[in-house]
């Protein structure tokens, strides 16, 4: 039975802890969750207009939502994270495949060719990727009209700036994914391939029993991961698309930016910014959940 004494002193280790990381609490409190809060409440009150100031609750949550283009902007993040994050993973599984049976040097070659464009900047990451591929000037399309092969603008539809956009962000994070499912790959006991070697199973038995199961908890925190960050990134669709054409590429983070600093509407902009700050709430309680069931 804990006596007074053990509580007491037990109290004081954790208050000495409490001391030391007291900080860092105060901080994301106040960097992270302070302008939350704060634009919650500002988007409970008219921020301009005759009736500055005045309480009106819930309604402009109602008339956001209720936009015309509000659906249309939704679809189109939800294609644009669902596109990228297949992609990524795919491509980025594939690599980390490949990689995994080369030799020492040949590995660390192709992973810093396939880390480049995720270690710099996303602004840099986006003009790359457009001057590149889509640019009248680029490489890419100076390759195809060497070898005789025409190539129309990916902008002049919307299915094809889209798919540029997609094209964009698989680049941008391919790195992320083949780091994460290799940092997997290593950590799967070789003896379990020795056995069913062994066995008799095949390469592909051997991947559908073995790799897959035991790669699920990396698959699914990097998809949970990407999902997050291609949610929230505006640096990609408002370089590499501009939101067009006819908005076809506009995602929420987009329409956000768009919304405060073209057409001035801080209202709307933050309303979207809180419905926003919602949804990576739950994606960031799944990703928590996922690592943690890892770890178990």
């Amino acid at each position: 039975m804990m006596t007074r004494a053990n509580l007491i002193k037990g109290w004081r280790r954790n208050g000495h802890g409490l001391l030391y990381v007291a900080p860092t609490v105060v901080l994301l409190l106040l960097l992270l969750y302070g302008p939350a809060i704060s634009g919650f409440y500002q988007s409970l009150f008219r921020l301009g207009g005759a009736n500055a100031g005045a309480f009106i609750g819930m309604d402009v949550y109602a008339t956001v939502v209720s936009e015309p283009g509000f659906g249309k902007v939704v679809a189109s993040t939800a294609f644009f994270v669902l596109g990228s994050v297949i992609g990524t993973v795919t491509l980025g599984f594939a690599i980390a495949l490949y990689i995994n049976g080369l030799d020492d040097v040949s590995a660390r070659i192709l992973q810093i060719w396939v880390i480049i464009p995720w270690a710099i900047s996303s602004v840099v990451g986006a003009l790359l990727f457009r001057w590149f591929y889509m640019s009248d000037l680029g490489l890419f399309r100076e390759m195809l009209r060497w070898i005789g092969i025409p190539m129309m603008d990916p902008m002049s539809t919307g299915t094809g700036a889209m798919l540029a956009l997609i094209m964009s962000a698989v680049w941008k994070k391919l790195g992320f994914a083949v780091i994460l499912l290799l940092s997997g790959l290593k950590a799967i006991p070789q003896d379990y391939y020795e056995a069913a070697r062994i066995d008799g199973a095949s390469a592909l038995q051997r991947f559908r029993e073995i790799t897959v199961p035991l790669l699920a908890g990396p698959l699914l925190i990097s998809s949970v991961v990407l999902g997050i960050a291609d949610l929230n990134t505006v640096e990609l669709p408002l370089i590499v698309t501009g939101g067009g054409p006819l908005d076809s590429t506009t995602t929420v983070a987009l329409s956000i930016y768009q919304k405060a600093f073209s057409q001035y509407d801080l209202q709307r902009a933050i309303t979207l910014a809180i419905i926003t700050f919602v949804v990576n709430i739950v994606l960031v309680a799944l990703y928590v959940r996922s690592v943690r069931g890892q770890e178990e």
